[in-house]
């Protein structure tokens, strides 16, 4: 069974990688380039990280496989978490303002942001897997405590949005 359960996993992590890898090929294909679709793009990139490191799921018996199995988890999650939030407040922000931003003029300090804190706690969480398990474990409840408040935030922010176009007309009462 774990033979069985090995082989989904990787047809379900080839199934992921191609349609983000297909995503990127279409953002690249538009041939508009500005910095939403740099975002977007930064965000799929991120995402084809997350869908790389299940290939290495199968062989979690393996401890170099797990260390990095885990820094990639780690780094790809927050990553896509905090673009995903970042996409979130600027759609706020487009709607609450009525205006555009100029993403291109922040988005290296955003990007270099994302990445030192992503970056972070893959290492901080990939020490404490090899030192102390407990550690680790305290690390992981508090880890999937941020996933949820970042859905939650998500969730905020989505109803302050439709909130905001149904003030202004474009959502039906």
């Amino acid at each position: 069974t774990e033979f069985i359960i090995g082989m989904l996993l990787i047809l379900f992590a080839l199934a992921s990688f191609f349609a983000t890898l297909i995503t990127l090929w279409l953002i690249r294909d538009m041939q508009k380039w500005n910095g939403y679709l740099l975002v977007l793009s930064s965000l799929t990139v991120a995402q084809l990280v997350l869908d790389m490191q299940f290939f290495l799921v199968p062989f979690y018996y393996n401890s170099v496989a797990k260390l990095l199995t885990t820094c990639f988890n780690i780094f790809s999650t927050a990553c896509v978490a905090m673009w995903i939030n970042y996409i979130s407040i600027l759609l706020y922000r487009i709607v609450a303002d009525l205006r555009s931003y100029s993403i291109n003029e922040v988005y290296h300090i955003v990007l270099g942001t994302i990445l030192v804190i992503a970056a972070s706690l893959a290492i901080g969480a990939t020490i404490l897997q090899n030192v102390n398990e407990q550690g680790y474990d305290i690390f992981n409840y508090i880890f999937l405590s941020l996933k949820l408040v970042s859905i939650v935030f998500n969730l905020a922010v989505h109803v302050k949005i439709s909130y905001r176009l149904q003030e202004m007309g474009f959502m039906g009462k």
